[in-house]
């Protein structure tokens, strides 16, 4: 990856307004036409981390500064904007911290806006952000299978002292709570290197292996995605595991993860609608398909039979589905709010 030059040299002067108030000052369709050039996230999840930030409370121990300036990445594109310190930052640190530009910052508002908003999102668009379909294995049955399965093919090229520090490292991950283990590059390279030069019948053996790896990881995700599904399902729906076997009848799925964020200001249906219809949250889709859909509210909002018919109108209307499979659940985290999930086969 290629790296700024003399990124923290710049001299900086403030531009006379905090992180919130620059975006406040950005209605959020402007920012739209400049985040459409990136398509690392949907322009939905760009809405929800929008209101999030105009809303959400400062950190009680102050906010430190961010700062906007202009970098080359050495890779012929010449200098750009670049948001320094703000990317993996808890956004409460830095919401009402003072927006600092480098002196050859000549830009206007909108763009060191965009920009900022970029950077801010970079490793996740809200904090709630949940990974529908992590890389990692996980607790379910197939996870922990493919989990052994992976780390007796790295046993198999291990001598017997990198054998040892497999083992003392999944320790260690394990007391931090990570089903992982760490090892040297050099490690690495004597693992590969055996890997790599090993005979006919252990290349077959491996092929094996990775075709086992990859269907118990598939599994584990779809695994994981019924338990989100069913997670909180109130007596309203019936939903069993049984309607939704159809999730694992291939190895790949789509899914889409959202919220309302009125803050009590808006009708949060409304919002939700808008993530669909005008901001493309179910954008890409396929279409004609079997749709498992997750609608959940707090126990004091619960969800009223127009929201519910609205929104399964809109997801049919949009995704044009075969059939869907609702689960009404109850999270008391949300609040007033509404989080919805709307997942299906590739």
């Amino acid at each position: 990856m290629n790296q700024p030059d003399n990124t923290n040299q710049a001299t900086l002067h403030p531009l006379g307004k905090t992180l919130r108030q620059l975006i406040a000052s950005c209605p959020f369709d402007a920012l739209a036409v400049l985040l459409r050039l990136h398509d690392d996230l949907s322009l939905a999840q760009y809405k929800e981390a929008y209101d999030i930030l105009l809303n959400m409370e400062p950190s009680g121990n102050g906010c430190r500064d961010v700062k906007v300036v202009m970098t080359d990445w050495n890779d012929g594109e010449g200098p750009r904007l670049n948001a320094w310190n703000v990317e993996g930052i808890e956004w409460m640190n830095i919401i009402d911290g003072q927006v600092m530009l480098a002196d050859d910052v000549d830009a206007p508002e909108i763009e060191i806006a965009h920009r900022l908003m970029w950077h801010l999102t970079f490793f996740g668009y809200c904090p709630e952000q949940t990974c529908l379909f992590p890389k990692e294995y996980g607790d379910t049955p197939y996870g922990k299978e493919a989990r052994r399965i992976e780390l007796h093919r790295y046993m198999l090229y291990a001598n017997k002292p990198i054998r040892r520090r497999i083992i003392k490292s999944i320790a260690e991950m394990k007391k931090h709570g990570f089903n992982d283990f760490a090892l040297s590059e050099d490690d690495w390279r004597y693992i590969h290197k055996r890997e790599s030069h090993c005979n006919r019948s252990k290349r077959k053996r491996n092929y094996r292996l990775e075709q086992r790896i990859h269907r118990l990881s598939s599994l584990d995700h779809c695994e994981t995605t019924v338990c989100q599904l069913l997670d909180g399902q109130t007596a309203s729906t019936a939903t069993t595991r049984h309607n939704l076997d159809f999730l694992f009848h291939t190895d790949e799925r789509a899914g889409r993860e959202m919220q309302s964020r009125t803050f009590g200001k808006r009708d949060r249906t409304e919002y939700i609608l808008e993530l669909i219809n005008k901001y493309g949250a179910l954008g890409g889709m396929p279409e004609n398909r079997h749709i498992a859909m997750r609608i959940a509210t707090s126990h004091d909002c619960p969800l009223t039979d127009n929201e519910r018919e609205q929104i399964c109108f809109t997801v049919g209307k949009v995704c044009n589905t075969a059939a869907i499979t609702l689960c009404i659940a109850e999270d008391n985290n949300l609040g007033c709010e509404m989080s919805l999930l709307v997942v299906t086969n590739k």
